[in-house]
């Protein structure tokens, strides 16, 4: 089985909204997507819009280099004739970037789900579960470039289970 840390808290919007153009909001206790999204579209300054910086949920530390994963359900639509804009997904560490990926073919005919796998060398690097952020940014150009992002979360595996030892002891009488 694996840990979820799921978006927990936004430490800033930068220029994404809510759906409905509301307060900036993923349903934190899902990780399917439903009629909730953020979205970022490129206004008349043509300059990408981002990153929103999200905290995430504290998971336990799997001691694992293998199967961490950001998962998450996007749909695109292009303003302009240069194509799909692409969504640039960063996981940090505090001030420390870890990964970073654009994906440049975001559907744009329905919300997909995607999952960025990291390498062994960017899991192992993270040494506080309690201290990651995603941050997410529209890289589209071109007037009415938009993204929407309807869940997003860092799948890890389960923590190793705690090992008991309990003292054997011994006593040969004859």
């Amino acid at each position: 089985m694996a840990q979820n840390a799921t978006l927990d808290g936004t430490s800033d919007a930068g220029g994404w909204t809510g759906s409905g153009g509301g307060a900036i909001h993923l349903d934190a206790d899902t990780t399917t997507a439903g009629s909730d999204y953020i979205q970022a579209e490129v206004g008349f300054e043509a300059s990408p819009v981002g990153p929103a910086i999200f905290t995430l949920s504290n998971v336990d530390d799997p001691e694992s280099a293998s199967d961490h994963k950001i998962k998450y359900t996007a749909l695109a639509a292009a303003g302009g004739m240069m194509g799909t804009p692409g969504l640039v997904i960063a996981l940090y560490e505090g001030t420390t970037q870890r990964h970073t990926t654009t994906n440049n073919s975001v559907n744009t005919s329905s919300a997909t789900a995607y999952t960025i796998t990291l390498s062994d060398g960017e899991a192992d690097s993270i040494t506080d579960y309690d201290n990651l952020l995603l941050r997410v940014t529209n890289g589209g150009s071109e007037m009415g470039d938009n993204i929407k992002i309807y869940n997003m979360y860092l799948e890890v595996p389960d923590a190793a289970a705690a090992v008991t030892t309990s003292p054997a002891f011994l006593l040969f009488v004859e």
